[in-house]
Formats: structure tokens, sequence, C-alpha cells
């Protein structure tokens, strides 16, 4: 069977266009998630070192104390608010929770290990079923309190969200 010099050609355009095509979103996609992810751990590092100088300044925890009137219905903070607030000890036990219900975050030892040179840290986990990543930042030392670090974490599922809507 003879093939037109036509058609091949109109095929092998259509086969180039669509892995053009293909490789384009992909790269676009693979960036504009690299974006997001760099936003989460951006915010969650401000938070955290907002947070830490909070500390630093007031010895007491009481200036963090307060409940936001969200933390009572889990599902509409963890959409609205989406920050998951504990300050540890320096043997990964929370002392203090914003809201209160988050003290069974999981902690990354390795990564408040890493935390305690001045950099913040990252690390991914899981936690009630939800994906979350967290950023630890130490809290500046006197001399006088044992050494704290705290995790601000934050689901992903807005991230993942987004991403599923990018791809259709």
């Amino acid at each position: 069977m003879k093939r037109s010099l036509r058609r091949t050609l109109a095929v092998r355009l259509a086969l180039t266009l669509a892995v053009g095509l293909v490789a384009a979103t992909a790269a676009m996609w693979w960036a504009a998630s690299r974006v997001l992810r760099e936003q989460t751990d951006q915010s969650t590092a401000a938070a955290a070192f907002l947070v830490a100088t909070e500390l630093r300044n007031n010895a007491s925890a009481e200036c963090l104390a307060g409940t936001h009137p969200l933390s009572l219905n889990a599902v509409r903070y963890q959409q609205e608010i989406n920050r998951f607030v504990v300050v540890r000890d320096p043997h990964c036990e929370a002392v203090l929770a914003i809201p209160g219900w988050a003290s069974d975050l999981p902690a990354d030892s390795a990564a408040m290990a890493a935390s305690r040179t001045g950099h913040p840290t990252f690390s991914d986990a899981r936690w009630h079923n939800l994906a979350i990543r967290s950023a630890y930042v130490p809290v500046p030392s006197d001399g006088s309190a044992e050494d704290r670090v705290v995790q601000v974490a934050a689901s992903l599922e807005p991230m993942h969200a987004l991403q599923r809507k990018m791809l259709l």
C-alpha cells in the first residue's frame, strides 16, 4: 500500500506538535509547582520567625495563648488559616500549640537539630491524612531558657488542589 507524502508529513507534524505541547505543559506545571512550594516555605518560615521573636521578647507563652475563634472548627481553620504552630523543647515535646489540638503534629527531630544553626529547615509529613510541610526555626536563646524550636506547619492540600486545576 502506497502512502502519500502529504499524509506522512501531516502525521509527523501532528506527532511533533503533540510531543512539544506535552513537554511545554509539563515544564510549566513543574515550574508553577516549584513556585508554589517556595511560597509555602517562605510564608511558614516567616510565621515561625515571628513566633520565635515574640517568644524571645516575652519569656512567657501568654502572648501566644489567645485562641482564634475558628480553632473550634478544625475544618474551617485548616481551610481558612492553614497554619499550625507548635513550640517544642529540645526533646521534641510540644510546649505550646496553636490551635491547642495541633499539639500532636508530627515532629522531625533531624529538621529540629538542623534548625539550631539559625537557618529555617523544612520537612514533609502526613498528619491526620493531610500532607503537611513544616518550617522549623529556633527561638533565640538568652542563655537562661532551654533551647526551643518553633514549628509552623501548613497543609499542602490547597497547593495540590491548584496543581490539579493547572493539569486540567
